[in-house]
């Protein structure tokens, strides 16, 4: 005995229908997001700013000092955010993954 559904969905004639009228069901690909516009846009974050800042004042508090030793951590800070900035921006990066970043940089950036 077949268990089978034969009243889902639309017939041909209405999917027909409606191609006609509404046209295919496909988004715009949208203007592709460069790297350069990917990466600086990682710096947008609040939390990536406020690392920055401190690392910045870390860094002039070290100079001042003259604690030369001092000036490993503020280093590694900002190493960090821009290895994570590229990350995201893709580099590496799989096709899907940076399709899906770009995505999501464009929408919050108001872009297409």
């Amino acid at each position: 005995m077949e268990n089978r559904r034969t009243n889902v969905g639309l017939t041909s004639e209405e999917a027909a229908k409606r191609l006609a009228e509404d046209g295919a069901n496909v988004t715009d690909e949208g203007k592709k997001v460069g790297f350069v516009k990917m990466f600086f846009a990682q710096f947008c974050d609040l939390m990536i700013v406020i690392l920055l800042v401190a690392s910045a004042l870390s860094f002039v508090v070290a100079i001042v000092g003259g604690q030369t030793s001092e000036l490993v951590e503020p280093i590694i800070i900002v190493a960090i955010v821009i290895a994570n900035a590229r990350r995201i921006a893709g580099v590496p990066c799989r096709e899907v993954p940076c399709r899906i970043e770009e995505a999501y940089v464009a929408q919050n950036q108001g872009g297409a």
